[in-house]
């Protein structure tokens, strides 16, 4: 009798169901034993995740169901070093004919393992320092909570708080793998290739964050080497005793390419060799009762010629973003990147309905505009979105997420589409 050959792709599977199959044997109490063993740090401490995500879009008939996570094993401390591995997978449950890459795969119809974190840590009260493949959580730099596995980073980040209100970060991030590396996402592509280039170079990036009752300042730089400058600064203002519970909330930020960018641009004779681009936005937030309300606008202005950053690194801060996807100024459609389009604006209306402390119901309305060709009327997004945490007192996530859009935009797949995304979370 003939056998097939046993593969690579074999074994991925294999790793990827027993991932699945222990996360889901883990007892009721999972959670608890977990937290108390991450209370010791003389411990080995076994922690993980389980999720899965169905998403479908009605524009080309396109869903996928897939389910996976991670498990994490953390050493135990001495002298305040530690390590920490953790294996991710990704398994496609269900995909049909007409969606050629999985939506919950990042961008794979197959379904894939690999190894996401593999690092040492040192951290004592104020100073951590973490070195390797790694979660990173900034402004601009972050997960991406779309796909089963989220972005990771092979990185140095240190972090200090220099005191009770006041800290600093400093970064140098090598590549990342995930849905927003542009590439095939389960593989590590350097910094600069996220951005398409043929070239490697990684980013250095630095943070200092300020907090206190009333006001919190976020000032970041990003540079990837030779290639471009990302500047994101933002600030939050939570008056006392306000009638409304009035808060308000601003950020900027700014995007420039670098000579070698735009030489490689050149090269791959691209019609826009360079960037230059910022955005404006502010948020005002009303909370009345159970209800809190927002009112938010967008801006994103740039010269005619160039273009903003398409591939980006898990995050576009907008407040005028939708639920899924990250819909919103840029994240709806490439459109930003046109060399014709110079300005864009948006608007936003949300309401968020507490039904219960650890679950909401939220809706809103965007209206986006632009100065692209040929368009006649503004584009427009409607997203419901509930979600509820710590479900029954259990670790138990769950979201579900849909969106309306009406894109004003040449192709005809691209004017109406709906969006539904549901994601099931278990952590241990």
């Amino acid at each position: 009798m003939y056998r097939k050959p046993f593969t690579q792709g074999h074994l991925k599977h294999i790793c990827g169901a027993l991932l699945i199959s222990c996360a889901l044997t883990q007892p009721a109490h999972a959670a608890s034993a977990g937290s108390a063993s991450r209370d010791n740090p003389n411990a080995y401490q076994l922690s993980g995740e389980l999720r899965a995500i169905y998403m479908g879009k009605s524009s080309n008939g396109a869903h996928g169901l897939a389910a996976g996570g991670f498990l994490r094993l953390t050493t135990p401390t001495y002298n305040h070093i530690s390590g920490q591995i953790a294996l991710y997978t990704t398994q496609p449950i269900l995909t049909n004919a007409i969606a050629k890459t999985s939506l919950v795969t990042s961008g794979r119809k197959h379904g894939f393992t690999l190894l996401g974190e593999a690092n040492l840590r040192y951290d004592d009260e104020t100073t951590a320092l973490i070195v390797g493949n790694q979660e990173v959580s900034t402004p601009l730099v972050t997960p991406d909570d779309a796909r089963v596995i989220e972005n990771l980073f092979t990185a140095a980040h240190a972090s200090t708080h220099l005191n009770d209100q006041l800290s600093a970060d400093l970064l140098y991030i090598h590549a990342m793998s995930g849905l927003d590396n542009g590439n095939i996402n389960k593989d590590w592509v350097s910094m600069s290739k996220v951005l398409g280039t043929t070239y490697n170079a990684g980013m250095f990036a630095a943070g200092i964050n300020y907090k206190n009752d009333n006001v919190s300042l976020r000032v970041w730089d990003y540079d990837v080497q030779r290639t471009a400058n990302l500047f994101y600064v933002d600030a939050s203002y939570t008056p006392d005793d306000s009638p409304l519970g009035l808060s308000y909330d601003l950020h900027a930020w700014r995007g420039q390419s670098h000579g070698r960018y735009e030489a490689d641009r050149a090269r791959q004779r691209q019609a826009s060799t360079r960037v230059n681009y910022y955005f404006l936005g502010a948020r005002i937030n009303a909370q009345i009762d159970a209800f809190t309300l927002q009112l938010a606008g967008d801006l994103m202005r740039k010269p005619a010629g160039t273009h903003t950053i398409q591939a980006y690194y898990g995050n576009y801060p907008e407040y005028t973003t939708g639920t899924v996807f990250g819909s919103g100024l840029i994240g709806m459609t490439s459109t930003g990147t046109a060399n014709d389009l110079t300005h864009m604006q948006a608007g936003k209306i949300g309401v968020t309905y507490a039904i219960q402390p650890k679950m909401k119901l939220h809706s809103g309305y965007i209206l986006i505009q632009s100065n692209r060709p040929n368009t006649t009327k503004p584009s427009t997004i409607w997203d419901l979105m509930f979600t509820a945490n710590d479900i029954d007192q259990q670790p138990l996530d769950f979201k579900f997420e849909y969106e309306h859009i009406r894109a004003d935009v040449n192709e005809p797949d691209m004017a109406t589409d709906n969006i539904i995304r549901s994601r099931l979370l278990y952590h241990f």
